[in-house]
């Protein structure tokens, strides 16, 4: 980072305050869109992203993993794995997915029709539920996975 990205007496922990202000510092290309509406968008489906999708791969991957044995939540106290969970979270995950491709069967990107911060939010979460979660994406839901394939063909995403 350098001195005009982080001082200090500046300190942001969450990824949405981060990415705003990132987006404040550097405007182009807009990931949070150029209008009211549109950056009402994004934020509306990031956060659907973020509590539907999100949520429901941690509950399985922290409640399935031998490197969250004992960290089943996050924060400072311990709390057990309950395995009971992970069949709970996986179905999470198949609704979400669903959910998703309902949406990508009307529109070529999460928020619009432009790229935007929810559509990264929306690949982060599909690569580690995919990846780490071994949950794949159905073959019927042929919006999301044109979608994925699109989003992962990115630079970007190669980084």
């Amino acid at each position: 980072w350098s001195s005009d990205v982080c001082s200090s007496d500046l300190y942001l922990s969450e990824g949405l305050a981060i990415c705003d202000y990132l987006e404040a510092l550097y405007p182009e290309p807009p990931l949070f869109g150029r209008t009211p509406q549109e950056r009402a968008q994004v934020i509306m489906w990031f956060q659907r992203i973020e509590f539907e999708g999100f949520h429901a791969v941690a509950e399985v991957l922290r409640n399935s993993s031998r490197a969250f044995k004992d960290s089943s939540l996050t924060g400072p106290d311990r709390y057990p794995q309950l395995p009971e969970l992970v069949e709970r979270g996986r179905h999470r995950v198949a609704q979400f997915y669903a959910s998703m491709n309902e949406r990508l069967s009307q529109s070529d990107y999460v928020a619009g029709p432009f790229y935007s911060f929810a559509d990264i939010s929306l690949l982060c979460i599909v690569d580690f539920g995919t990846g780490w979660g071994r949950m794949p994406i159905p073959p019927e839901l042929a919006a999301l996975l044109d979608w994925h394939g699109r989003m992962s063909a990115r630079p970007s995403a190669k980084a």
